[in-house]
């Protein structure tokens, strides 16, 4: 295991974005398009599109690289697998005005997204001068393509962002 980033993300209209820093668009439309999930979208190429509950505010974000699918968590309230494509170059990790550059093998992979707090973060809306309710974490490994899975879905906003995530034009 590789802790790719460990930091608290200050988040603007309640997105954190992964993609190549050639085509980096945070405001970029369609991410879950076609999806059942609707908190991590990847129907745009080499990119991952996180849903958080806090609208504005800091939110704990952990992204991991494991050499095998790690074991659940049974803490994690929410928890999506999706596959995507890892380009060969340098990824950027983001929300709105804050950048964080990252590099991860390229090729296909597997990402697990995991949340805690959801709800509470929703509620709150923004959070100033102390950290949000919620908080994140992306496992990623390499492996080939597989169907996109739910595997725990406890929060209400987690609920309607799966219930409206193909609603999206790609």
């Amino acid at each position: 295991m590789a802790r790719i980033l460990l930091t608290q993300i200050d988040v603007h209209y309640g997105f954190v974005r992964i993609g190549p820093k050639s085509s980096w668009d945070p405001s970029a439309p369609g991410t879950t398009a076609g999806q059942e999930n609707g908190l991590i979208g990847a129907a745009l190429p080499h990119v991952l599109a996180i849903i958080t509950g806090i609208h504005s505010g800091q939110v704990r974000f952990v992204v991991t690289w494991h050499d095998l699918a790690p074991p659940l968590d049974p803490e994690d309230e929410e928890i999506v697998e999706i596959s995507w494509t890892v380009p060969d170059e340098t990824l950027t990790i983001g929300a709105f005005e804050e950048f964080h550059d990252v590099a991860m093998p390229p090729g296909p992979s597997r990402a697990r997204f995991r949340a805690r707090g959801m709800d509470a973060g929703h509620e709150l809306d923004t959070s100033v001068g102390s950290l949000a309710p919620d908080s994140y974490a992306l496992d990623l490994w390499a492996a080939p393509w597989a169907p996109e899975e739910i595997i725990r879905q406890t929060s209400e906003l987690a609920a309607y962002s799966h219930a409206h995530a193909s609603d999206e034009s790609p």
